[in-house]
């Protein structure tokens, strides 16, 4: 039996690496460990993410094509699981990111030592499309001997076998190592998807809460992200209507590592995911990077957002505009209380460093003892 730190760890995630945070950290702290990486995942057409070490990446290139979307999206999986079959022998676990027909990997895979990773459950708005996407879901990891998901209560909301789940929490970096000051302006930070967030509601919000304290100190609001064209657009012409082109900026897609100067420069960032069902139990990455960073987070109430901000890390909202601009006046007259070590050190055990350690390689080693 090889030594862990020689062991083969092959990822497939059907996104482009490096676009996530969650499937880099956990490369870039294996490799620490000293595990050998292979990563398939989808070529989108970004810039591509490295990182040094032992890591081997194979991008399937997605080719333009006449055929509609849905008809794509399952070529691409099919050259996907095509090369996780070219590459089986190359691995000793296998850690699958859930996506429709990911139990087809199980007829060359061995179960044993292969884990489908579930990230979230179905988002769509409509909700015979959750129920029936939730419904496959079920039925596909119900294949797999274990499985890696967020959290309890999305665990059970999915009615998943407890005998084998780990639970993998998300988590983030530490992004910003500095000291923070809170009192003499607010620069407010939305990283992330525009898909379903309503972040129109967030540009109404501070528009008000701008044209009242804006003789009071300096404002400012980076948006980052990406989404459908209409809601970009949408985005850039309320920002225009407001006439607020030099406060509210709109920067579009960045990589993960070109985020981090506005980890930096910013001290509020803003986790606003609207309040419904299906988003409900969701906890949303950037609560936890806005945290670990250092920003006071302002979030939206979701069950999985009380569950982590506190008076000394944020505050709630619901998901309108007038709740928004009102959350804004709460850490405008709460400024002067916040701590950046008591904000970091309110959700420690969520750093990256810390679960691939004390969760991820636990995991690995007790399946390489009992199946090696």
């Amino acid at each position: 039996m090889r030594g862990f730190q020689n062991s083969n760890i092959l990822f497939m995630i059907p996104d482009q690496f490096g676009y996530s945070a969650g499937y880099y950290y956990y490369c870039k702290y294996l490799l620490l460990l000293g595990y050998n990486i292979t990563v398939i995942c989808v070529d989108k057409g970004l810039k591509k993410v490295e990182l040094d070490g032992a890591i081997t990446f194979y991008y399937i290139q997605q080719e333009r094509t006449r055929i509609n979307k849905f008809l794509y999206v399952i070529l691409v999986r099919l050259k996907s699981l095509k090369k996780l079959y070219n590459l089986k022998n190359k691995g000793d676990i296998f850690i699958l990111k859930y996506f429709e027909g990911v139990s087809i990997s199980l007829l060359f895979l061995p179960r044993n030592r292969t884990i489908v990773d579930i990230r979230t459950g179905t988002v769509r708005k409509s909700k015979t499309i959750r129920i029936l996407l939730n419904q496959l879901l079920r039925v596909e990891v119900f294949l797999f001997k274990k499985i890696f998901i967020l959290s309890k209560e999305l665990s059970q909301k999915l009615k998943l076998a407890s005998d084998k789940i780990i639970y993998l929490p998300l988590g983030s970096e530490e992004l910003s190592k500095e000291a923070k000051n809170y009192c003499s302006s607010i620069n407010l930070l939305y990283i992330g998807t525009f898909s379903y967030r309503n972040i129109d509601q967030c540009i109404d919000g501070f528009a008000k809460f701008y044209k009242k304290y804006k003789a009071l100190l300096p404002l400012s609001f980076d948006i980052i992200g990406f989404g459908k064209l209409q809601d970009e657009a949408k985005i850039k012409e309320l920002i225009y209507a407001y006439n607020l082109s030099d406060v509210i900026v709109f920067h579009g897609k960045k990589t993960h590592v070109n985020s981090l100067p506005f980890f930096q420069r910013c001290n509020y960032g803003i986790s606003y995911i609207p309040i419904t069902d299906y988003f409900n139990l969701q906890p949303p990455t950037k609560t936890f990077e806005y945290i670990l960073s250092g920003l006071v987070c302002i979030a939206t109430q979701t069950k999985a957002n009380q569950e982590l901000i506190t008076e000394k890390n944020g505050v709630l909202c619901e998901d309108t505009s007038e709740s928004f601009f009102h959350a804004l006046e709460t850490v405008y007259n709460k400024r002067f209380s916040y701590s950046t070590d008591a904000i970091k050190d309110s959700l420690y055990s969520h750093k990256w460093e810390y679960i691939v350690r004390n969760i991820m390689h636990k995991a690995f080693k007790e399946i390489l003892l009992q199946y090696s």
